[in-house]
């Protein structure tokens, strides 16, 4: 009795179809890491094993931006894995700097008392006898009285801004030697903000090609967050992007202000669109400060450069920035 064609085929399609996707196993097995791409990274070190969904093992969305991640553990450098190696508590001299930007917020926020002059036909008010004879000699006249000799004065407290503070961190290899004082002088500001007045708020971001959260919006940071500078690239205009998502730095109604910490050593693609996002933040109000550790830095146009030696050294720099952006803020 012969065999069934239909079954025939079917068996070598069966056939056929496991040995690609044993070739496919063995083709992902012999793939180190897939390189980022379109949002997606490997999670490195995964066991893998051969089955319908080989090939998209181990691929997982990118981070959220402004979510701060976890702490990774040991030295792996992957380019899917967080930049941040720990936490620390803040030294006696960043707590000291923090109450002093803190105390230079508070005076940059403070709007002088607004007064108010109103003349009235009665009282209550100071009396201005030259109205008042006026107002007396037109009624002896048979005339409607329109002289106002009351004037009342009305001193009201100015409006008091709240604060938005973004805060970007380069995390390139080139700022390995100055990754302590940058993460000393990110949190100074952060904490500062904080102190300052309870409707302000801050953000932080590390960047290198990728953005990372390091403090989230409106929450104050209790630890330094220590992290590697190791990374490759400059994705500042991202960077930017989410902290004015995350912060409101272009909404009116609050001082703003930016703080990029980087020696500014990019590619002209990546210069070319990050200084388009600070030309456009500055025409909505937002002062932009540039932080450098390193010497000759390249700041980007339209920012406003602080060379420091000691991250304390920004809390009175940082806070005459916060005076002229909350000056220049429309509440």
């Amino acid at each position: 009795m012969g065999l069934d064609p239909v079954a025939d085929v079917s068996q070598k399609v069966a056939h056929l179809a496991r040995q690609i996707g044993q070739g496919l196993t063995e083709i992902f097995d012999g793939v180190p890491e897939l390189v980022p791409h379109a949002g997606l990274v490997r999670s490195p070190g995964r066991p893998r094993t051969a089955s319908r969904t080989d090939g998209r093992e181990g691929l997982r969305p990118r981070r959220t931006p402004l979510h701060p991640p976890h702490p990774r553990q040991g030295p792996t450098k992957s380019r899917g894995r967080s930049p941040v190696t720990g936490s620390r508590p803040p030294t006696r001299a960043e707590k000291a700097a923090a109450g002093q930007l803190a105390r230079a917020l508070r005076a940059a926020a403070y709007r002088e008392r607004t007064t108010t002059v109103t003349a009235s036909a009665a009282p209550p008010g100071r009396l201005n006898m030259r109205q008042a004879l006026a107002r007396d000699a037109q009624k002896a006249a048979g005339a409607i009285p329109t002289a106002t000799p009351w004037v009342h004065t009305v001193h009201r407290a100015g409006p008091m801004p709240p604060l938005r503070v973004g805060i970007a961190v380069d995390i390139s290899g080139s700022m390995s030697l100055a990754a302590a004082p940058i993460a000393s002088a990110a949190w100074i500001v952060a904490k500062a903000t904080a102190l300052t007045d309870p409707d302000s708020r801050s953000a932080t971001v590390a960047y290198d090609r990728s953005v990372t959260a390091i403090t989230a919006p409106g929450r104050a940071p209790n630890r330094v967050t220590e992290f590697d500078a190791s990374g490759m690239g400059h994705s500042l205009a991202e960077a930017l992007d989410a902290l004015e998502a995350g912060a409101g730095l272009t909404q009116p109604g609050a001082g703003r202000l930016l703080v990029i910490a980087s020696d500014g050593y990019y590619g002209s693609s990546e210069a070319a669109r990050a200084a388009a996002r600070i030309t456009a933040m500055r025409a909505t109000g937002c002062a932009v400060l540039w932080l450098a550790f390193d010497p000759d830095p390249r700041p980007l146009p339209g920012t406003t450069l602080l060379e420091l030696a000691d991250p304390a050294q920004a809390a009175t720099a940082i806070g005459r920035a916060a005076t002229a952006a909350l000056a220049a803020t429309t509440p």
